[in-house]
């Protein structure tokens, strides 16, 4: 993020609202990452470099045209109804992993709870649902949290939603290496 800071600069694109909004992310980032307790928080804190870094990529010196947006078709029928059937979900959904992500993994459980009462053959819902209780397990030592974890990554090993583990890319080691030895 720092060097496309910089790319920014020697482009003379500091006056442009990505770049000032690329700055404020990444005094933030940098300011986050001396706090971080845990690696779902480092993982939250170099996403949003990530995306300081996007943006930096995107702000153009003043008088340089930004590129065209593309045309987007017009989306089918299906598509609307599944976007408005979904809506509910969807923000259910964000809402959760924000929390998760921000590492309050209570509410983060609370809101996953929710969906899998709702969508009770995702996944997905329970991995997150499960690392959610794992992490509350890790922090306060409540064996409960455990054995609410178990039984949310059994039900994701039920359900075959991941057959070479949960991703490293959302799920930190441990939650991996928990889920790795939940049997089926």
């Amino acid at each position: 993020a720092k060097q496309k800071l910089q790319e920014a600069q020697q482009r003379r694109a500091t006056a442009s609202p990505q770049y000032a909004q690329a700055v404020s992310m990444f005094t933030d980032v940098s300011s986050r990452n001396s706090g971080a307790r845990s690696n779902d928080d480092l993982n939250a804190i170099i996403t949003m470099a990530g995306n300081a870094g996007d943006l930096a990529e995107l702000a153009m010196a003043p008088g340089v045209p930004a590129p065209a947006p593309a045309v987007a078709a017009a989306p089918s029928k299906p598509v609307v109804v599944t976007e408005n059937v979904l809506a509910d979900y969807k923000r259910q959904l964000r809402g959760a992993l924000e929390h998760y992500f921000n590492g309050d993994f209570e509410e983060a459980t609370r809101g996953f709870e929710s969906l899998a009462r709702q969508l009770p053959n995702n996944g997905w819902i329970f991995a997150f649902l499960g690392a959610s209780q794992y992490s509350r397990y890790a922090f306060e030592a409540d064996p409960a949290h455990r054995t609410a974890a178990i039984k949310s990554f059994q039900k994701v090993k039920r359900l075959r939603t991941f057959k070479g583990g949960l991703p490293e890319r959302y799920f930190s080691k441990r939650i991996r290496k928990a889920f790795d030895e939940t049997s089926g």
